[in-house]
């Protein structure tokens, strides 16, 4: 049997050097950047089934199917209803609402984590204040998203009007557990690690993941240009890094480990002279089984505020704090798992849903964002954004300008998606903002405006690579970039629309951010390919393998 010209046992004696070389070179000091050539075809359709290649490594384009409510796949429930309210003539409908929440919060939950839906009948509901669903199994329901229905009217400050949240962290609970395999390549769930046996199936873990000084000087974010302007730049820092947080889905004993298997791939390569560990965690504070739904909104009082559109987004320090625009935002979740937002009309927010740092999986579906507007500026707001994991945005479309409209912050340690939305307006862009945001899925977006990957280098205060093992599938945009950082990848699939490289290289030079950044993986550009849905398909084949 052949593969690419070479035999199976050569190429396993191949891959083998590749993997001893990082653990020799570690010893000496060095990093070694193994520049492994990619397969012929990274995904073919064949067959009716998804063909995944290769490279030396074992790197591959991740599944993506596990974003969304319940690990992808799962249907949102209709909860019924515990508690209704009705509109008033005047005043802060904050206190009503949050009032009857708590008493909701009191209720038991049932066999399936719900303790209820509060219905708000239809009328408008003023909100002074931020509604907080901060208990499992509430769901605050409108009597529909018309002009007729229930509205929810901001007043006041820009601020975030609903925030669906817990409290906490992740909270070690047993011993960390070393990886032991010599590499874990993107795509991967499967991991040798150290056998305490104290592992089973149903453990929350983390994958915990972080750069050393030889991955940050070979991707070039130790050497970040400085501003023209002379703001701050900040250097990546030794420690950065990603948790991945699974759940263990099988367990195997062996004589050199123990094989764990999670519910969902990991979108970052791992060397084990990194020192990535597995350890089980506990997150008494975290809420589960809570949504938004069925309800229209209005920003337009922020707007009005003084200097919303001169937002002070820079403490004396010279770090982000946010302020005017940046604050107008409609709904965060975090501290959350297995909630949703959905049926939801938003005219005049800046920002439409956060899905924080401690939030997973979190589907946002069927939003209409009209007049999601930032004041022109550099630094505009994002009206999706994504920081957690295995979430998932589609069919959400938005009129407006100056946004990034579906957008990755920091260290995003993914599957992450967004799907099957639109984006029209003015100076509208897309894609990961800052500091190696990996693993998401950007599929089937239609945007005025361009879907960016690269390194931004000294924009901000050191954004740098702003993603890796990301991928644009049958997009539709005015213009895209799409780079790739050294020892990682980033794919587009059947995009239609101007491929920008070479123009975002001559900016970057001309910006005195350097250049000569390598270009992403381009396949089939100006034609969609098939399946004509990369993350459905992958859905159907997770939940009805061969």
């Amino acid at each position: 049997m052949r593969h690419h010209g070479k035999t199976w046992s050569s190429r396993l004696r191949a891959t083998a050097l590749l993997l001893a070389i990082p653990a020799l070179l570690a010893a000496l000091g060095v990093w070694a950047r193994i520049e492994a050539k990619p397969p012929k075809n990274w995904i073919e359709f064949k067959g009716g089934r998804l063909i995944y290649g290769e490279d030396q490594l074992g790197n591959r384009i991740p599944d993506f199917s596990t974003a969304g409510y319940g690990g992808g796949g799962v249907e949102i429930p209709n909860v019924p209803v515990r508690g209704t309210l009705d509109p008033v003539a005047s005043g802060d409908d904050t206190p009503r609402i949050q009032a009857a929440i708590a008493a909701i919060a009191q209720l038991p939950l049932d066999e399936n984590g719900f303790r209820g839906a509060l219905l708000l009948h239809a009328g408008t509901y003023r909100i002074a204040g931020t509604i907080k669903l901060n208990a499992s199994g509430i769901v605050l329901r409108g009597d529909g998203n018309g002009k007729d229905g229930t509205i929810l009217v901001a007043e006041g400050m820009p601020r975030t009007v609903i925030r669906v949240a817990g409290e906490g962290r992740w909270e070690e609970d047993g011993p960390r557990h070393a990886i032991l395999g010599a590499y874990v390549p993107v795509g991967a769930n499967t991991i040798l690690v150290e056998d305490d046996h104290d592992l089973k199936v149903g453990d929350a873990v983390i994958v915990d993941w972080a750069m050393d000084a030889l991955f940050i000087q070979t991707i070039g974010m130790d050497r970040i240009p400085p501003r023209k302007d002379g703001r701050t730049v900040r250097q990546w820092e030794p420690g950065m890094g990603l948790k991945f947080d699974r759940r263990i889905v099988a367990v195997e004993h062996r004589d050199n480990g123990e094989r764990i298997t999670l519910d969902a791939p990991l979108t970052n390569g791992m060397y084990r002279m990194q020192g990535a560990t597995v350890w089980r965690y506990k997150f008494p504070g975290r809420i589960a089984h809570a949504g938004i739904e069925n309800l229209r909104t209005d920003g337009s009082a922020f707007e009005k505020t003084k200097d919303f559109g001169t937002p002070q987004t820079l403490d004396e320090n010279d770090r982000f704090v946010g302020g005017g625009y940046f604050d107008a935002l409609l709904a965060a979740f975090d501290a959350v798992e297995n909630a949703w937002m959905r049926n939801v009309v938003v005219t005049h927010y800046s920002r439409i849903v956060s899905i924080e740092g401690l939030a997973r999986a979190v589907t946002v579906e069927h939003i209409e964002g009209v007049d999601i507007n930032t004041p022109e500026t550099r630094a505009p707001a994002h009206a999706f954004g994504i920081d957690g994991e295995q979430s998932l945005v589609q069919d959400c479309n938005i009129t407006g300008a100056f946004n990034h409209v579906w957008m990755t912050q920091s260290r995003v340690a993914g599957p992450n998606v967004f799907r099957n939305c639109s984006a029209k307006g003015v100076h509208l862009d897309a894609g990961p903002h800052e500091r190696w945001a990996t693993g998401t899925l950007y599929e089937r977006l239609h945007i005025e405006g361009s879907i960016d990957i690269q390194n931004r280098s000294n924009m901000g205060t050191g954004h740098g690579w702003s993603g890796a093992h990301n991928v644009l599938w049958n997009c539709e945009a005015d213009s895209y970039v799409v780079e790739s950082p050294p020892i990682a990848y980033n794919w587009a699939f059947g995009v239609k629309g101007w491929l920008a490289n070479a123009d975002a290289e001559k900016k970057s030079v001309k910006r005195g951010q350097g250049g000569g950044n390598p270009p992403g993986q381009i396949i089939s550009p100006g034609k969609h390919v098939e399946p004509e849905s990369l993350y459905e398909e992958q859905l159907k084949e997770r939940l009805h393998p061969q």
